[in-house]
C-alpha cells in the first residue's frame, strides 16, 4: 500500500515550515547572521525529511488496518466487512481521516469530501454511526501525533543552532528574537490536521 496523498501534503508541509523560518530570521538581523553562520539549508526541510515521513506514514497505515481489523472481528456484520477486506474497509477509513486535513483547496475540497462521503456510507454500513466516529477520530489522532513528531525533529535543526550561539555569548536580547522567530513558525504549523472537512462530511451523512 503506498502513502497516498497524506504524504505528499506533509512533504509540503514541512517544506513551508522551514521557508516560513528561514523568512522570520532573515527578517532579523541576528537572525540572518544566524542564517550565514550555519551551513545546513534552513529553508529547506532536512535530507531526511521526506524518508522519515513516508516511514510515518506507513506505519499509521498499518496501524490502521489493525484498527480496522480489530473491529470488524468484534460485529455482526462480519459478512460486509469481509466482502470489503481488511484493505478496502481501512482505505475508507484513511479516505475519511485525509479528508479532515487541511491543505485541500479549489476543486480538490469537492472531490475529497465527494470522496469521504462515500467511503463514510461504506464505514457506518459496516460498522455503524458512532463507531465510525470514534474510528476516525482514534486514526486521525494516531496521524496528528506522528506528524507533530516529525515536526519536533525538524524543529531541532533550529534550537541546535540558537544553542551554538548561546554558547559562544550572543547578546541575548538577539537570541531572544531568533527563538521567538521559530516558536512564531512552530505556532504556524502545530497542527497539520484541522477538522477542515469534518463538518462538511457529518452534514451530508445526517452531512
Amino acid at each position: 500500500m503506498g502513502a497516498g496523498p497524506t504524504n505528499p501534503l506533509i512533504r509540503e508541509e514541512g517544506e513551508a515550515a522551514a521557508r516560513r523560518v528561514e523568512s522570520a530570521w532573515q527578517a532579523h538581523p541576528a537572525g540572518r547572521q544566524l542564517l550565514a553562520a550555519t551551513g545546513d539549508d534552513l529553508g529547506r526541510a532536512s535530507r531526511d525529511y521526506p524518508l522519515a515521513a513516508a516511514n510515518a506514514i506507513r506505519s499509521w497505515q498499518g496501524d490502521v488496518l489493525d484498527l480496522v481489523a480489530r473491529e470488524g472481528g468484534a460485529k455482526k456484520s462480519q459478512a460486509r466487512f469481509w466482502a470489503l477486506g481488511v484493505n478496502g474497509v481501512g482505505v475508507a477509513l484513511m479516505i475519511l481521516v485525509f479528508s479532515q486535513t487541511g491543505g485541500l483547496i479549489g476543486a480538490e475540497i469537492g472531490v475529497a469530501g465527494g470522496t469521504a462521503l462515500l467511503a463514510q456510507r461504506v464505514l457506518e454500513a459496516i460498522f455503524g454511526e458512532d463507531a465510525v466516529r470514534r474510528l476516525a477520530k482514534q486514526a486521525k489522532a494516531d496521524l496528528d501525533a506522528r506528524v507533530e513528531g516529525l515536526q519536533a525533529n525538524e524543529l531541532n535543526r533550529y534550537t541546535a543552532v540558537l544553542d551554538a550561539v548561546a554558547h559562544s555569548g550572543a547578546p541575548a536580547a538577539e537570541l531572544r528574537a531568533a527563538v521567538a522567530a521559530v516558536a512564531a513558525a512552530r505556532n504556524a504549523d502545530d497542527r497539520l490536521t484541522p477538522p477542515a472537512l469534518a463538518a462538511g462530511s457529518r452534514t451530508g451523512a445526517e452531512s
